[in-house]
Protein backbone atom coordinates (compact mmCIF):
# COMPACT_ATOMS: atom_id res chain seq x y z
CA UNK A 1 0.00 0.00 0.00
CA UNK A 2 1.61 3.74 -0.58
CA UNK A 3 1.33 5.39 2.02
CA UNK A 4 -1.89 7.47 3.22
CA UNK A 5 -1.60 11.04 2.09
CA UNK A 6 -0.83 13.93 4.26
CA UNK A 7 -3.09 16.87 4.35
CA UNK A 8 -1.67 20.35 4.09
CA UNK A 9 -2.24 23.30 5.37
CA UNK A 10 -0.62 26.86 4.48
CA UNK A 11 2.56 28.03 6.24
CA UNK A 12 2.74 31.60 7.38
CA UNK A 13 6.76 32.10 7.84
CA UNK A 14 7.93 34.73 10.89
CA UNK A 15 9.89 37.47 9.73
CA UNK A 16 13.33 37.90 10.39
CA UNK A 17 12.99 41.20 11.48
CA UNK A 18 11.00 40.38 14.20
CA UNK A 19 13.82 38.61 15.38
CA UNK A 20 16.66 39.41 18.11
CA UNK A 21 19.49 40.17 16.65
CA UNK A 22 21.46 38.04 19.17
CA UNK A 23 19.19 35.17 18.07
CA UNK A 24 18.63 35.55 14.22
CA UNK A 25 21.79 32.98 13.91
CA UNK A 26 19.82 30.63 15.62
CA UNK A 27 16.30 30.84 13.70
CA UNK A 28 15.37 27.77 12.15
CA UNK A 29 12.79 27.71 9.39
CA UNK A 30 9.31 26.60 9.67
CA UNK A 31 9.09 24.37 6.85
CA UNK A 32 5.73 22.91 6.30
CA UNK A 33 2.54 22.04 8.36
CA UNK A 34 -0.13 19.36 7.96
CA UNK A 35 -2.81 17.22 9.50
CA UNK A 36 -2.21 13.69 10.91
CA UNK A 37 -4.29 10.85 8.45
CA UNK A 38 -7.34 11.21 10.96
CA UNK A 39 -7.49 15.37 11.11
CA UNK A 40 -6.72 15.09 14.64
CA UNK A 41 -3.60 16.74 15.56
CA UNK A 42 -1.31 18.76 12.93
CA UNK A 43 2.91 18.56 12.37
CA UNK A 44 4.75 21.59 12.42
CA UNK A 45 8.26 20.87 10.81
CA UNK A 46 11.32 22.95 10.69
CA UNK A 47 14.54 23.00 9.20
CA UNK A 48 16.55 21.43 11.99
CA UNK A 49 17.06 21.03 15.72
CA UNK A 50 15.23 23.67 17.36
CA UNK A 51 15.42 24.40 21.18
CA UNK A 52 11.83 23.89 21.78
CA UNK A 53 10.60 26.87 22.99
CA UNK A 54 13.81 27.83 25.03
CA UNK A 55 14.93 31.51 24.28
CA UNK A 56 18.65 32.75 23.60
CA UNK A 57 19.35 35.55 25.68
CA UNK A 58 22.02 38.38 25.43
CA UNK A 59 22.82 40.02 28.66
CA UNK A 60 25.82 41.53 27.26
CA UNK A 61 24.35 43.55 24.25
CA UNK A 62 27.35 42.22 21.64
CA UNK A 63 24.50 40.47 19.83
CA UNK A 64 25.66 36.69 20.63
CA UNK A 65 23.60 34.87 23.31
CA UNK A 66 25.00 34.24 27.03
CA UNK A 67 22.35 31.79 27.96
CA UNK A 68 19.00 29.73 26.69
CA UNK A 69 16.34 31.26 28.94
CA UNK A 70 14.48 27.80 29.53
CA UNK A 71 10.76 29.23 30.86
CA UNK A 72 9.16 28.17 27.98
CA UNK A 73 11.05 24.57 26.84
CA UNK A 74 9.25 21.76 26.37
CA UNK A 75 11.44 18.62 26.66
CA UNK A 76 9.92 16.19 23.86
CA UNK A 77 7.03 14.20 24.67
CA UNK A 78 5.88 16.85 27.06
CA UNK A 79 2.47 18.28 26.47
CA UNK A 80 2.20 21.86 26.80
CA UNK A 81 0.27 25.25 25.97
CA UNK A 82 0.18 25.65 22.12
CA UNK A 83 0.04 29.94 22.83
CA UNK A 84 3.32 29.68 23.77
CA UNK A 85 4.57 28.91 19.62
CA UNK A 86 1.73 29.15 18.06
CA UNK A 87 0.11 32.99 17.31
CA UNK A 88 -3.22 33.69 18.38
CA UNK A 89 -5.38 33.02 15.41
CA UNK A 90 -4.05 29.61 14.55
CA UNK A 91 -4.67 28.43 18.36
CA UNK A 92 -8.37 29.76 18.06
CA UNK A 93 -8.55 27.65 14.95
CA UNK A 94 -6.75 24.82 16.83
CA UNK A 95 -9.56 24.91 19.09
CA UNK A 96 -10.03 25.10 23.26
CA UNK A 97 -7.81 22.69 25.04
CA UNK A 98 -5.08 22.42 22.26
CA UNK A 99 -2.23 20.70 23.72
CA UNK A 100 1.00 21.22 21.83
CA UNK A 101 3.72 18.07 21.93
CA UNK A 102 7.62 18.13 20.45
CA UNK A 103 7.55 14.96 18.94
CA UNK A 104 11.60 15.64 17.85
CA UNK A 105 13.70 18.59 18.40
CA UNK A 106 12.41 19.96 14.77
CA UNK A 107 8.69 18.19 15.11
CA UNK A 108 5.77 20.45 16.97
CA UNK A 109 2.58 18.34 17.03
CA UNK A 110 -0.52 20.28 18.08
CA UNK A 111 -3.43 17.62 19.12
CA UNK A 112 -6.47 19.29 18.43
CA UNK A 113 -9.08 20.64 20.61
CA UNK A 114 -12.95 19.83 20.63
CA UNK A 115 -13.81 22.68 18.97
CA UNK A 116 -11.18 23.09 16.19
CA UNK A 117 -11.71 24.83 13.23
CA UNK A 118 -9.04 23.76 11.12
CA UNK A 119 -9.51 22.93 7.69
CA UNK A 120 -7.34 21.74 4.66
CA UNK A 121 -5.75 24.96 3.34
CA UNK A 122 -5.96 27.50 6.47
CA UNK A 123 -3.18 29.35 7.23
CA UNK A 124 -0.97 28.62 10.34
CA UNK A 125 1.12 30.95 11.78
CA UNK A 126 4.07 30.75 14.43
CA UNK A 127 3.97 33.60 17.04
CA UNK A 128 6.96 35.71 16.52
CA UNK A 129 10.62 35.16 18.38
CA UNK A 130 9.15 31.87 20.07
CA UNK A 131 11.23 29.40 18.12
CA UNK A 132 14.47 28.93 17.67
Amino acid sequence: HPPPMRRALAACFVSSACLHPAASSLQVSFISAAFDIEATSVTFLFSGPTLRGGQPTDATGDNVPDWIDKQNQLSIGVEGDCNTFLNGYTAHKLGAGTQCVWTTDSALKAVLGSTSQLNVGDEVCLRGSAIY
